[in-house]
This record gives C-alpha cells, structure tokens and sequence, in this order.
C-alpha cells in the first residue's frame, strides 16, 4: 500500500486530503446533456466513473483491494481486516458481514461506521441509507457531521438523492434536504445541518439538484428563503439563478440591475464560476461586471 495519509473521503468525485472547514468546488460543466447517474471524478486522473442513481443507496461488499480513482472500492478487506481509504483499520469489523454506502458510511453485524469512525449506539439491523447524504436506524438519523439529534428517525425521509448538480454535471458530495414529522432539513457539505425555517414539511419538495426547494409558500435556496419571491413563477434557470415573473435571484437574493426578460445563464468553462448576462450587464455571481479589472478578465475567460 501507498504511504499517502487520507483523511475522511467525502465523495465529490475525488479522494484528497481533507479536515474541517474544506470547501470542495464542483469540478466540471458541460453543455450537452449528462448520462444518467452520478459522475464520481477524481482529480489526479480526470477518471470518469458514471453511478446510477440507485447505487446511491444499495449496499456494497468491500473490494479485496483499494482504488483511490473508484469509490466502489472506497473500503477494501484483505479477509482478516476492513480497511477504509488505504490505511485506516475499521478496529472490531466483521469482514464476512460488512456492507458499505457509496456516500462512506458502513456496518456489519455488530457496528456502523461514518468512514473509519465508529458510530456509538447505532444499531445495524436498522440501519440504512436514505440518499447520499443522510442514513438513519431505528432510533437516529446520520449524517457526515454525526448524529441529526433535531430529527425524529421513525418519520424522517430523504427528499432527494443528496447530491450536488451543477450545470449539468452531477457529483457526489453530500448535498440536499431530508424532512421528518415536523421540520425539513439541509446539509451542504458545510458545518451542521441546519434546520430550514419556514419551510413545511407536509408539502416541502427539492429540485433534487442540492440546491433548491419549495413548498406551498416559500422557495428555499438551501436553508435560506428567497426574497419577496412569487413561488407560482418561480424557475430555477442554472447554477444558483433563478426567476420568478418580478425579479432575478442569485441564492436568495434580488439582483436588483438584472434585466428579468433578457436575463440568461452563461454555462462556464471552468464549471463552477457563476456567469450571466442581460441585455443591459455582465454578471459574476449577483455583482455587476465591469469593463475591465479582475471580475472582468474571469468573465471573458470562463464565456
């Protein structure tokens, strides 16, 4: 095995370093239309794998080796032990039995596992994988960060695949909301899963793209609601834009020089910067673009 020292695998399409506080940028755009499933990319390779949907969920049996390029080969067992990206020993794991997510969750028949650490008093006869991002037993829901001690395990639910999709290009971090009886929640790859207020969760519904959501009265772009919106003309347009018949948003903001009839996404090439234009303005996310200086030169490269 490699010497290299990975920390927890937070499946964006790549295995790297990482510890609290990493922000990982979604890695690639494209103008055709994405093949089904979910791109696992790795940075040092470019290696393209496409995961279906429903492998977001399944359980998988570990590899008899590690592939840092492969999440299906995140965990690997050499039959005495489990191992976890590489070098990590899942102390106590039960080769025989032991199933994993794709998300870098696992159990077998006497633990469950967030990567490599243990989760205390998980039961494994429940536990399962709800989306990417969120799992639960019989008495908890999970999550990367640990625990969601907000929600109620017996009525909480996925209400996406817990995936970021950006421009096109679907990539597996864990994004999106869940709800239970009485709250809906969001995770984004940052911090603690927050808590969406004012949202419903008896008519809450995700655009599935880690981003946005609604329900009967609100629109949400993550846990933040959109400003003075009309949510019967609300659409979402691309990257973080949006639009109802009034207004031009950017997350849940009003961008107040936007031209709303003539306002169109640019799709970028570096697949992660957030372009637009009207007939009046250039935008860089929701500020103006001159014409010239920094935000001026990162327009024209990425058009």
């Amino acid at each position: 095995m490699a010497s290299k020292k990975w920390g927890r695998n937070i499946t964006n399409g790549c295995y790297r370093p990482c510890g609290a506080g990493t922000a990982f940028p979604p890695l690639c755009g494209s103008k055709s239309a994405p093949k089904p499933g979910v791109i696992f990319q790795n940075l040092k390779h470019m290696k393209q794998i496409i995961i279906p949907s429903e492998d977001l969920v399944k359980e998988m049996k570990p590899s008899s080796e590690y592939d840092e390029e492969n999440p299906y080969k995140q965990y690997a067992s050499n039959g005495k032990n489990i191992y976890f990206n590489e070098e990590d020993i899942l102390e106590g794991a039960d080769p025989e039995t032991f199933l994993f997510y794709l998300g870098g969750f696992a159990k077998d028949k006497k633990y469950c596992w967030n990567g490599a650490q243990r989760i205390s008093g998980a039961d494994p006869s429940s536990f399962h994988a709800l989306s990417n991002t969120f799992y639960k037993d019989k008495n908890h829901v999970y999550y990367l960060m640990g625990s969601l001690k907000e929600a109620d395990s017996s009525t909480f639910e996925a209400c996406d695949e817990g995936r970021k999709i950006n421009y096109g290009c679907n990539l597996l971090t864990p994004y999106g909301y869940g709800k239970d009886a009485n709250n809906v929640f969001y995770y984004d790859f940052q911090g603690k899963a927050k808590i969406v207020r004012k949202a419903n969760p008896q008519n809450f519904v995700s655009l599935n793209d880690g981003v946005f959501g609604k329900d009967d009265d609100f629109v949400f772009c993550g846990a933040s609601v959109l400003q003075k919106v009309e949510v019967e003309s609300w659409e979402k347009l691309g990257g973080y834009y949006s639009k109802d018949k009034r207004n031009v948003f950017y997350y849940n903001r009003i961008i107040k020089e936007a031209d709303r009839d003539t306002f169109e996404v640019v799709i970028p090439k570096d697949g992660f910067s957030q372009l637009a234009k009207d007939k009046n303005n250039r935008y860089l996310n929701d500020v103006v673009v001159g014409e010239s200086g920094r935000d001026y030169d990162r327009w024209h490269k990425n058009e």
